[in-house]
């Protein structure tokens, strides 16, 4: 006889029924970036995935866990009550109707869901207490329900079976983390699992305690409120990228985790965080998931890595690989471009925990074993920028905000012949280009601030005639910041001077707190063809953003170092990044 076949009352809901009325339903699509995708690609939608869906009972009797097949949202979708005697709940339909919902879902093409009680499906599909777990064909399974109240080595052996079957089936499983306190034992603290927090951070946080402690969870956020349906939202995603990736190394369940991982963006409210040996923030783990980003990188194909830093292949800015082993002797490298700097570069590689039935006659008595990854990002002189060197998580993760313009290498290594995932995407600079100029010492000669939108030698020309003692030039330059409180401020030139000699360009911005114009960059111009380059401003630079309006100014200056000196300068791209 099964020995917790009354664990109902250990096992809660994550969430209230009802969905928030502080999120509407566009802001969050256009949150995760399903709104672009939708709109660029409208096949992504789940079609061919299958979904298992696992619930905690809503009702005493603990049969209601069951979507309600007569709602609109399950419209065209198979209900298969896999437990029996199941009825509806609207918890379940909620959740469902986030992951597949006709109108509402992520992912409205999937039509086959999989119904358990939770209960049922640790006793019977997992086996515990005895047996061995059952092996299912789901291509993404959902867990919006939290479980306390075990012993560590009962909840351990939980989550190892959960793990093996993992890596038997090739499923996602995707989980949530609780609405508050801590980390709850079921089933979040898994290592093959993707756990999934609340983006405004108040939800279920902290390391866990036990079947290794200290890693950090949750590691994803989602924008809906509930954690329960914020699960739903990121099985949605999951579902969409294995879609896409059918058939490639891309399905792979460490490939699809990765994506959505380094698909993830981040607030700068929120304070976002990592260490190399916390590769995550202990609140919102990578970020909030972003399908659109997480599709790009599948879009763009895998590269696989080279053994030698000579041979490594340079890779697209959106891209991944799954690779099947790295040799413990060497490394993995891969190099990347980075042109005129970018706002933000996202790296995460993840691999699953090796479970062993180590009784495979019966019953089923795992045993478990961590393969220790370790990433370094390397720049154009060999130097090591950062590095994220966790010894007990199965994920590794970098972000690097605006990464300077240059030629960067990525390098893995293990201590184990191990299968991984590995996902990057390197986003450029959000051109933010002038509202308008003044020309206030030369003379203007051609072309105006349309001519600045594009590197294309199409260009906003200003001569410098009447012979003065010291030839000068003045363009401003204005804009509209999209925050009056941003955290970084960039601002990429790409210009040339005819020139007979040496002519000074120097940029200024206005603070409003002094009231003047601040020099935050000066070099010699280049004459006769483009060059282009970035600067970022320092400190606080919401000064330089007029309070009210929003306003930002640059100024341009040309100064000749040679006396009555004549010149053209030619402005071809000028925009900021403000964020």
């Amino acid at each position: 006889m099964f020995r917790f076949c009354s664990f109902a009352s250990m096992f809660l809901l994550l969430a209230v029924l009802a969905v928030p009325a502080t999120t509407s339903a566009q802001s969050w699509e256009d949150d995760i970036g399903l709104t672009m995708l939708q709109t660029m690609y409208p096949g992504a939608d789940g079609t061919g995935m299958s979904m298992g869906q696992v619930e905690a009972p809503s009702n005493g009797a603990g049969t209601a866990f069951l979507p309600n097949p007569g709602s609109p949202e399950m419209a065209g979708k198979t209900i298969n009550d896999m437990t029996g005697g199941g009825i509806n709940s609207s918890h379940a339909l909620t959740v469902a109707s986030f992951f597949a919902g006709v109108n509402t879902g992520v992912a409205p093409g999937v039509t086959d869901l999989f119904c358990y009680e939770a209960n049922n499906y640790l006793v019977t599909h997992l086996a515990f207490g005895g047996g061995n777990p059952f092996l299912t064909n789901f291509d993404v399974e959902n867990h919006s329900w939290v479980g306390n109240g075990l012993t560590a080595g009962q909840a351990t052996e939980l989550l190892q079976r959960n793990d093996w079957r993992v890596n038997q089936t090739n499923v996602n499983v995707v989980v949530g983390t609780g609405n508050n306190g801590s980390t709850p034992q079921l089933m979040a603290p898994g290592y093959n699992v993707i756990s999934v927090g609340k983006t405004n951070g108040t939800g279920a946080t902290g390391d866990t305690t036990f079947y290794g402690s200290g890693r950090q969870k949750p590691e994803l956020v989602g924008p809906t409120g509930p954690t329960s349906f914020a699960t739903g939202v990121v099985s949605g995603c999951a579902a969409i990228l294995r879609q896409e990736a059918v058939g490639t190394d891309g399905e792979n369940n460490e490939s699809i985790k990765a994506m959505l991982l380094a698909g993830s963006t981040k607030r700068a409210a929120w304070g976002w965080s990592r260490t190399p040996a916390r590769p995550i923030d202990s609140v919102r783990g990578c970020g909030e998931v972003n399908v659109y980003n997480s599709y790009m990188m599948l879009l763009a194909g895998e590269t696989d890595g080279g053994a030698t830093m000579a041979s490594a292949p340079t890779v697209p800015l959106y891209g991944y690989d799954y690779g099947e082993s790295i040799d413990p002797s060497g490394a993995l490298y891969y190099k990347l471009d980075v042109p005129y700097g970018a706002q933000d570069v996202n790296i995460a590689l993840t691999w699953n925990i090796e479970v062993t039935d180590t009784n495979p006659a019966f019953p089923f008595v795992p045993a478990t074993s961590l393969a220790n990854f370790d990433m370094e990002i390397l720049d154009s002189s060999g130097g090591s920028v950062d590095t994220s060197v966790s010894t007990v998580n199965n994920l590794e993760h970098f972000y690097l905000p605006h990464l300077s313009p240059g030629t960067y290498t990525l390098r893995i290594t293990s201590d184990t012949n191990q299968d991984f995932g590995l996902a990057w995407r390197a986003d450029p600079l959000d051109e933010i280009v002038a509202d308008s100029y003044l020309v206030t010492r030369g003379t203007y000669s051609s072309g105006d601030t349309s001519d600045l939108a594009d590197s294309d030698n199409q260009d906003l020309s200003v001569q410098r005639n009447n012979l003065d003692v010291i030839s000068r030039v003045f363009v401003e330059f204005k804009t509209t910041a999209p925050t009056e409180t941003p955290t970084n401020l960039d601002l990429t030139f790409e210009s040339s001077v005819f020139a007979r000699s040496t002519v000074v360009q120097s940029i200024d911005l206005y603070d409003y707190d002094l009231d003047e114009w601040v020099e935050i960059d000066s070099r010699n111009a280049t004459r006769f063809s483009d060059s282009k380059f970035t600067v970022s401003a320092s400190g606080d630079v919401s000064r330089f953003v007029q309070p009210g309006t929003s306003c930002v100014e640059a100024r341009v200056r040309y100064q000749s170092l040679s006396n009555r000196q004549q010149f053209t300068a030619n402005m071809d791209h000028i925009f900021w990044s403000i964020q």
